[in-house]
């Protein structure tokens, strides 16, 4: 004989599983999820408020580069000519990815012409 569903109880009682991700969170997730506050006094945050005037940067962008700078072992001209560099390599890709298009277009337009030439003369 059937038993009858207990209406107190809900349908999904059981404790359901934690994935293999809840249970063992990777490195970057407990960084992301991690909270880290800094604090700044009046002639830090008016120095940080200069360069980001002087390089036309924000302030945030000036603390990241302060943090790199520490954690990295490179003064503030270093982070910023590797900047540069690195805004260079960006641009220069993106010419180079433009220019890689602009010939892809063109040898499949000169492949289609060419196709349809050598279909023409077959018929003939």
């Amino acid at each position: 004989m059937l038993r009858k569903p207990n209406p107190k109880t809900k349908r999904h009682a059981r404790p359901r599983r934690k994935s293999a991700r809840q249970s063992n969170p990777s490195p970057e997730t407990e960084f992301r999820k991690s909270v880290l506050k800094v604090r700044l006094d009046a002639f830090q945050i008016a120095a940080l408020k200069r360069l980001a005037k002087e390089h036309g940067t924000t302030l945030a962008q000036e603390f990241d580069n302060a943090i790199d700078g520490y954690l990295l072992g490179m003064n503030q001209d270093e982070i910023r000519l590797l900047n540069t560099y690195l805004d260079r390599l960006n641009k220069s890709m993106d010419q180079n990815i433009k220019a890689l298009d602009a010939a892809r277009r063109k040898t499949k337009k000169t492949r289609t012409h060419s196709t349809r030439k050598q279909r023409s003369g077959q018929r003939r």
